[in-house]
């Protein structure tokens, strides 16, 4: 504090002069000008050393106090001279009026004075500069810390917005969570009853052979992308999800691929939730994300879980064709519709599975206490019968031992052993029959919603949902099931819970609930092809006319619609309430068919687009090469330059399949000259149309 009070003192002595100055200006008229410059300056300087004192006090560490103190012990001798040179005040009146009448002060001496205040005072006004400079760079320093925290800030809103958008992009791309249903599937994996189909170029050699070869030499950039169809979860069969399901896995590494598929998107709702890519522009994405990678494997599981089979099968061989770098891997339960060189097929051995039931077999004898009380001939018994016939299904050993865990006596053992069902058909049906008569109705309304549902339905949806009746308006608590959980007692074996959603344990349930018409699959694809194999009589013409036009007319569709839902292995009966009966003969390429609908009695439109992606007749008999079909529609007038939701015409599709028959018969239908008068036409019809829209607005 001693640098403080030399402040105040000398800050004291100031005023103390200052008063004495005072007494001199109405007395010396000389030395006017010089009482009152001496008296400004002295009072700056007073005002400096104030300035100075708050900030010492603010910073005591200050490295200017040493200055500080020679300073103001220069100031203070100033003022000590100045002091005795005024002199002492006189207390009587006359004594003042006496030391009032001389100016003790010669101009030397004046000026002197003036320098070291000056000095002094210069001193501290530039002290208390050289703080402010600091004050200043401190806030500077700090500004410029709080601006690169903003900048931080924004930057971090702006990435979580991005990753938001990606994830909602990545969420519309691919409805359904492949990698999760991979996680999930250890017990579907276990159906062995499968069968591996390979699509591509050296697709067999690539995934056996040489993998590691091309991973540790040549390729150091592979890309995996996989998708499971799943009769549970309609989301998971459309043809968008399945590729959407690829490029969002490889989106979620590859973020660039994503700014080709942005602008593709639109907004819109669906029953069953996907994207809207169409199949050109599914080509085009994928082409730019397998530029991506040397190598890329794409597996799809459960192929024959989709209706679009073929569709999907088309694509790939598509893409295969395209890109060399491309493998396939597909799992199917059949073999592809329509052969192609590019597809290898391999029928998966049991073999290896069998040494997989017989430890499966083997841990359950040893580790259940029901087994351990048999004896071991009886035990060794059950580990024969069950693994020399499981036949590679371990879902059929699994049921096998749950029977046999609940007997009670080896002789009991022993006769099932005999009896024993030896197809998993055979004891899904024991497992119905075991059903108590009074839970029947319930078992039966939950099989049919597990089958039907178009999405995995959780427990308490499917318990409100089988106790529905045709004439309920409501649902109150008395109507409904007191405990869900009864639904998976009474479905034992049949029905799976996970996760809080029920679905069939396995898909072979469906298999076996929908074999009560076992002419039915031959029928529904089969019939087209056996119409075209004779010369229609008149009766059977009358009969199929009648089949397409009267029964479509039915309330609900009648046998018409049942035939295209289950040939398509689809629930979406809008697409099939919106598509004339011409769609479907031209895509069977049901000729004879086709000659009796384009009678002009008939009346019938060529044009009406149908099917699940909205196209032309004449385009879906190009697109499956139904040569007969197509030519038949041409001559009776179909539009060839109308385009599908693709934006390809059907003229440039017969021609890019060389379909030379069909070009030449369209060009003498409709010249490409007509053509040009048409599209020259078009504009200004489009013109008018748009001018005539913004004059009503």
């Amino acid at each position: 504090m001693a640098e403080a009070l030399t402040i105040i003192e000398v800050a004291l002595c100031i005023t103390e002069v200052v008063e004495r100055l005072c007494k001199y200006v109405s007395a010396v008229k000389s030395a006017k000008d010089d009482i009152r410059k001496l008296t400004q300056e002295l009072l700056a300087l007073k005002g400096a050393m104030v300035h100075f004192h708050v900030q010492n006090e603010r910073g005591p560490d200050n490295p200017l106090h040493e200055q500080a103190r020679a300073m103001l012990k220069m100031t203070q001798e100033t003022l000590d001279a100045i002091r005795k040179k005024l002199g002492t005040p006189k207390t009587s009146s006359l004594g003042r009026a006496v030391q009032g009448l001389a100016w003790p002060f010669r101009q030397g001496d004046i000026e002197t004075c003036f320098a070291t205040i000056e000095r002094a005072k210069t001193w501290f006004i530039m002290a208390l500069m050289r703080d402010s400079l600091d004050t200043t760079a401190s806030v500077l320093s700090e500004m410029q810390k709080l601006t690169a925290l903003v900048h931080e800030d924004i930057v971090a809103r702006k990435t979580d917005r991005m990753l938001e958008e990606t994830a909602d992009l990545l969420q519309w791309l691919s409805p359904v969570d492949s990698e999760d249903k991979l996680d999930k599937s250890d017990e579907a994996a276990s159906l062995l009853d499968h069968r591996e189909v390979g699509i591509g170029s050296q697709l067999v050699e690539d995934l056996r052979t040489y993998p590691s070869d091309e991973v540790s030499e040549e390729s150091d950039n592979i890309g995996v992308g996989f998708h499971c169809c799943s009769l549970d979860d309609a989301a998971s069969q459309a043809v968008p999800n399945v590729f959407g399901s690829i490029l969002a896995q490889i989106g979620a590494t590859n973020p660039s691929i994503l700014d080709h598929v942005r602008p593709l998107r639109k907004s819109g709702n669906s029953l069953i939730p996907q994207n809207n890519l169409t199949v050109e522009q599914i080509y085009d994405v994928m082409g730019e994300a397998l530029e991506l990678y040397d190598i890329f494997y794409l597996m799809i599981d459960a192929l024959n879980e989709t209706s679009h089979e073929s569709v999907i099968v088309q694509a790939l061989l598509h893409l295969c064709s395209k890109h060399p770098n491309l493998r396939v891997l597909v799992t199917c339960t059949r073999e592809p519709v329509q052969p192609d060189p590019s597809i290898y097929v391999r029928h998966m051995s049991t073999r290896s599975i069998d040494s997989d039931i017989e430890v499966y077999v083997e841990n359950r004898l040893s580790t259940e206490h029901s087994f351990q009380s048999l004896s071991d001939k009886i035990r060794a018994e059950i580990k024969d019968k069950v693994v020399s016939e499981a036949d590679g299904t371990f879902r059929w050993a699994k049921l096998c031992m749950d029977r046999l865990s609940t007997l009670r006596t080896g002789r009991d053992v022993r006769r099932v052993l005999v009896d024993i069902p030896s197809t998993l058909n055979g004891f899904y049906a024991g497992i119905l029959t075991r059903v108590p008569d009074q839970d029947r109705i319930i078992a039966r309304e939950t099989l049919a919603w597990l089958c039907f549902s178009l999405r995995p339905l959780r427990l308490k949806e499917l318990a409100e949902a089988i106790v529905l009746e045709d004439d309920d308006a409501d649902m109150d608590d008395d109507s409904r099931l007191t405990d869900p959980s009864v639904i998976l007692e009474i479905c034992q074996d049949l029905a799976h819970a996970r996760d809080h959603y029920v679905t069939l344990a396995p898909d072979s349930i469906r298999t076996f609930l929908f074999a009560a018409y076992p002419l039915l699959n031959y029928a529904t694809d089969m019939w087209p092809i056996h119409s075209e194999r004779f010369p229609l009589a008149d009766e059977d013409e009358k009969l199929i006319l009648d089949y397409f036009f009267d029964t479509k007319k039915q309330s609900h569709g009648g046998p018409f619609e049942a035939w295209v839902q289950f040939v398509l292995r689809t629930a979406d009966l809008d697409a099939i309430r919106d598509t004339e009966p011409l769609y479907y003969a031209a895509s069977f390429n049901m000729t004879s068919a086709l000659q009796s609908m384009l009678r002009p009695e008939y009346n019938v439109d060529v044009n009406k687009r149908g099917g699940r992606f909205s196209s032309p007749p004449l385009f879906v008999a190009l697109w499956r090469d139904n040569i007969e079909a197509a030519m038949l529609l041409v001559k009776a007038g179909a539009d060839p330059d109308m385009r599908d939701t693709s934006g390809q015409t059907s003229r440039r599709l017969a021609k890019s399949r060389k379909h030379h028959g069909v070009v030449k018969l369209i060009n003498e239908m409709i010249p490409v000259e007509a053509l040009d008068k048409r599209a020259s036409s078009y504009a200004p019809a489009q013109a008018r149309l748009r001018s005539y829209r913004d004059g009503e607005s």
